[in-house]
């Protein structure tokens, strides 16, 4: 089987399904503790894994929105990603998400990606 661009996109869709699926479990544990610094974590964990879902969906079906939102939360992963480098007690457990969002970014950029969701003009 030959691996297309929308291969990639599914794929990508699918990514963002499992980790907004897995961001609501983690919401729901955060739920439980109920100390006002868990109820901060357990809003924001909520709020990227409905967004999480959102971009599965909008991924899946190829919605114009979804690759701005999807461009949108890649940059904002890179963004606390770098800031978290000098402070990281591990590489590893922050530069592999962060070369992983390099690539992900660098993949939605690619015309045949921004052609299919309708952000470059088909010539």
């Amino acid at each position: 089987m030959k691996f297309t661009y929308l291969s990639g996109i599914k794929l990508l869709a699918v990514a963002a399904l499992i980790f907004g699926g897995l961001g609501l479990i983690a919401a729901a544990s955060l739920a439980a503790v109920g100390t006002p610094d868990a109820n901060l974590r357990f809003f924001f964990t909520f709020f990227d894994a409905a967004l999480n879902l959102l971009v599965a969906y909008g991924f899946w079906t190829l919605r114009p929105w979804a690759w701005w939102l999807g461009v949108a939360l890649t940059g904002f992963g890179l963004i606390v990603g770098a800031t978290s480098l000098p402070g990281a007690t591990s590489l590893s457990g922050v530069l592999l998400p962060l070369m992983l969002r390099c690539l992900i970014m660098a993949y939605l950029l690619t015309t045949a990606v921004r052609r299919a969701f309708g952000r470059v003009r088909a010539d």
